[in-house]
């Protein structure tokens, strides 16, 4: 989403075509909870790589909402990337937004025979409370550091489980009817 053909290709797509919801799930290295033990000067570096992006990002929400759709953006519980970068903008008092956080393991999460937690915060610009679930904490989680046979427990986690994918979709679809018909 950062090269400029790219995005000249998604806002063509998004002004010609529409399109009800907007899903972005930007990287979280920089802005997660592992990047505040990095040195100030790398911190720096690797959130500025990603401004343009966001920038973007921003923008694509912003047309969103003025055009009727939706948009809804994750990354994990806690990111500093909602207060410190480009996406901050969508935090303005005159911009609908809404934060939702919740487990995955609430929605079946798993790998490696176990579930895995990986509590989620996504933002949006209508309310989404039906995605909010926490973990029941009646099982353990499998870690997501290090790798499997299928490489990096992290990449892999990065897939949403079946349940959560069809209750974003759901509960979006919902939420435009009734504004469209309200």
């Amino acid at each position: 989403m950062g090269r400029l053909p790219d995005q000249m290709l998604m806002l063509h797509g998004l002004l010609v075509y529409g399109c009800k919801l907007l899903f972005a799930s930007p990287s979280c290295t920089p802005w997660g909870n592992n990047s505040r033990g990095w040195e100030k000067t790398k911190l720096k570096k690797e959130r500025a790589a990603e401004t343009a992006t966001l920038q973007f990002l921003a923008v694509m929400c912003l047309l969103q909402v003025v055009i009727g759709g939706s948009y809804l953006i994750e990354n994990p519980k806690n990111s500093d990337i909602y207060e410190d970068s480009p996406l901050a903008l969508l935090e303005h008092e005159s911009i609908p937004s809404n934060k939702t956080v919740l487990d995955q393991c609430a929605y079946g999460a798993s790998m490696d025979g176990g579930l895995i937690r990986k509590s989620t915060e996504m933002r949006s610009d209508g309310p989404m409370t039906e995605l909010n679930r926490s973990c029941s904490g009646e099982h353990d989680h499998v870690h997501l550091r290090g790798t499997n046979k299928c490489g990096s427990r992290t990449a892999q986690a990065a897939v949403y489980p079946d349940e959560l994918c069809q209750t974003i979709v759901d509960k979006t679809m919902q939420r435009i009817s009734t504004t469209q018909s309200g």
